[in-house]
């Protein structure tokens, strides 16, 4: 995914204007773009996972939903917060709140189907006349590629995007290093939101996203 693609990829996203895809989706595809994390990880998400803390507010993978079976924590930023709070407070079930964070909207006592968001993307890339037409063929994997790229464009080194990616480390000196990085994981998605909604909107982010006009 191009830099230049990020614009009307969120804008679209964001908005839902022109998309024929579920707000549950589009929410998800938002969140990878924010976060990094594995599709699967994202998608099967729960409430009970977020915790505040008096940095912010962190997901914590548990070990089984991990593909490298180890448990990880991510920091959330507050958009990632606030998209998922206005997904939950948006969705109205008979039996309550769901316990997902992106539930599907025929069953919420389950989350999304974990191909579902390739193939609403596939769907809407291969649409002429939607936001997404003008678009390069990308997968819901490739977000985590622009976000590992784009922190090594905002300079952070190679250990860093690894911790944000929950990469695993076989270096011996990673047997003995059992720092969690947490404050320097929290300051790189931060970074990396401010490079993104920089990118969304060029003139800045006191952009107001429903006139135009400086807010």
């Amino acid at each position: 995914m191009q830099h230049a693609e990020i614009f009307p990829l969120w804008n679209a996203l964001d908005t839902g204007d022109g998309l024929r895809m579920h707000e549950v989706t589009r929410r998800a595809l938002q969140v990878l773009l924010l976060t990094g994390q594995r599709k699967g990880e994202v998608l099967q998400m729960r409430w009970e996972q977020i915790e505040e803390t008096y940095e912010g507010a962190t997901w914590t993978i548990p070990a089984a939903n991990s593909k490298n079976g180890k448990s990880h924590r991510v920091p959330l930023t507050t958009t990632v917060v606030d998209l998922l709070r206005n997904l939950r407070d948006g969705m109205s079930s008979p039996g309550g709140p769901s316990p997902w964070c992106f539930p599907s909207p025929s069953k919420p006592s389950q989350h999304i189907s974990l191909t579902g968001p390739d193939h609403a993307l596939r769907e809407e890339l291969k649409r002429s006349g939607g936001p997404f037409g003008g678009l390069e063929q990308f997968t819901p994997h490739d977000c985590r590629r622009t976000v590992a790229t784009g922190l090594s464009v905002l300079g952070y080194p190679r250990l860093i995007v690894q911790k944000v990616l929950n990469h695993v480390d076989t270096s011996v000196t990673a047997v003995y290093d059992r720092y969690g990085y947490d404050s320097e994981k929290r300051e790189a998605l931060c970074k990396w939101e401010e490079m993104l909604l920089a990118a969304t909107w060029p003139a800045g982010r006191d952009i107001d996203r429903d006139t135009g006009g400086r807010s």
